[in-house]
């Protein structure tokens, strides 16, 4: 994509950091947001540690 931005065809260059910009967000998103979301969601709670002498 970082050579079609640098294009100098008609159009390619906005049409390139559209699709960057893209693809970015959706990686921030799924990377960040979904699972928060999930975690939120469902309730996920940490798993309780047990000290070494009571198990």
């Amino acid at each position: 994509m970082i050579p079609l931005s640098c294009s100098v065809f008609r159009g390619g260059s906005r049409r390139a950091v559209a699709i960057m910009g893209g693809l970015i967000l959706a990686t921030v998103l799924t990377q960040l947001f979904l699972p928060a979301l999930y975690a939120a969601w469902f309730r996920v709670k940490k798993p309780v540690e047990v000290a070494k002498g009571e198990a």
